[in-house]
């Protein structure tokens, strides 16, 4: 059935989270994934948003968090 297939090519999509505070950061980090391939990025502007999204996104497979956030 082509919706199972879809289903499970959309579970094994790997997610990177980008944690940053900064506007001009989160674009120049997402550009930047997009150009190595990876074009699904989750954004999250603090460590506390940062956990409420991995709650909700099960995908997630690498997180890039500034050591200050």
């Amino acid at each position: 059935d082509i919706e199972q297939v879809r289903k499970r090519q959309k579970q094994s999509e790997v997610i990177v989270m980008v944690v940053e505070d900064n506007i001009i950061n989160q674009k120049v980090i997402v550009r930047q994934l997009g150009k190595l391939g990876c074009t699904n990025c989750v954004v999250a502007n603090n460590g506390k948003e940062a956990l409420e999204l991995l709650e909700h996104n099960e995908n997630v497979r690498m997180i890039l968090m500034d050591i200050q956030v």
